[in-house]
């Protein structure tokens, strides 16, 4: 049988391996990180070029010269919604990228920017917690990649607010962006329930952007049927052409 020094020595010898290979991995991925930031630099998400960090100073400048968080006006009557920009130029491009393409890092600019409105503009308004818009279940790439969650997830975090699914898609509707006016109040409706009881619960819907506000709007009143008092927040806010 092994005496308690062997066992002490065999503890002992684990432990030392176990930190040499903590040690080793620690490095190499020090290393790995050291030779991307040089050969292979992040490039700025909105002027697509190299410069180590994933917004440049000068774009991230031009962005706080442009921000401008507000309510909106909507079509849709008692509907209150913040937005911080205009849905053109460098803001349209962000949003494609990250929408469109799974760009994922350009959300981290976005909810920077979507905290900072909601803080200057709800500053008064009690909110308890923050949901996004739900993408229909049974479509595999929604399950993948919803850029809703993704964002009220990040912006709930900044504001050091709890985040929670409160509403389900129970239908899977036509695209928003091809309608027109009444096609779109017609097309949301029915589409969303709400997931829970949130009687006197106020709770803040995060989404990209809002155009007649058709898709929130409906959000927001199945989540007052379950007893919620609701606010909404886009990064942009545009108009219907």
């Amino acid at each position: 049988m092994l005496n308690i020094c062997t066992i002490c020595i065999i503890i002992a010898t684990c432990h030392i391996w176990i930190l040499l290979y903590n040690t080793t991995m620690t490095a190499l991925n020090l290393i790995k990180k050291y030779l991307n930031f040089i050969f292979f630099p992040e490039k700025c998400v909105v002027c697509n070029q190299k410069k180590h960090n994933y917004v440049c100073d000068d774009c991230k400048n031009h962005l706080n010269d442009i921000f401008n968080p507000k309510i909106v006006d909507s079509t849709q009557k008692g509907l209150a919604c913040m937005a911080c920009f205009e849905y053109k130029n460098e803001i349209r491009d962000m949003i494609h990228q990250f929408k469109f393409k799974n760009y994922k890092k350009v959300s981290l600019i976005l909810s920077d920017f979507l905290s900072l409105g909601i803080r200057k503009v709800f500053k008064t308004q009690k909110i308890d917690l923050v949901t996004f818009v739900p993408m229909f279940l049974n479509n595999q790439d929604d399950l993948k990649y919803n850029h809703s969650k993704i964002l009220a997830e990040q912006t709930a975090k900044k504001l050091g607010l709890p985040f929670q699914k409160c509403l389900r898609k129970i239908y899977n509707n036509e695209k928003q962006h091809n309608l027109s006016f009444y096609e779109r109040q017609k097309n949301v409706k029915g589409v969303y329930n709400s997931v829970d009881k949130f009687k006197d619960k106020h709770i803040l819907i995060c989404d990209d952007i809002i155009t007649t506000g058709a898709t929130l709007f409906e959000c927001k009143n199945e989540l007052k049927k379950a007893g919620a008092n609701v606010l909404c927040a886009t990064v942009a806010f545009t108009t219907l052409h």
